[in-house]
């Protein structure tokens, strides 16, 4: 039970990280489209169903992949 709670716990810090990252990309964007944030958004999506479904390395996979398209979008 202890590792499992540090696990959820692990996981939704990571998930917070994630959406903060993003929204905060939006901000400093100023709201103009950009097809990178696009693409971190369906990462992001893609990472929670997989986290939801009990698929957390795959989930961390696509969390590590919207931290890079972030940073492509602040390029």
């Amino acid at each position: 039970v202890f590792t499992s709670n540090i696990i959820e716990a692990l996981m939704n810090n990571i998930d917070d990280v994630t959406y903060l990252k993003i929204v905060e990309a939006e901000s400093l964007l100023l709201g103009e489209s950009n097809r990178h944030i696009d693409k971190a958004w369906v990462y992001y999506n893609k990472a929670q169903g997989l986290w939801n479904n009990g698929k957390l390395q795959s989930a961390i996979s696509y969390y590590a992949k919207v931290i890079g398209k972030v940073k492509d979008a602040l390029k």
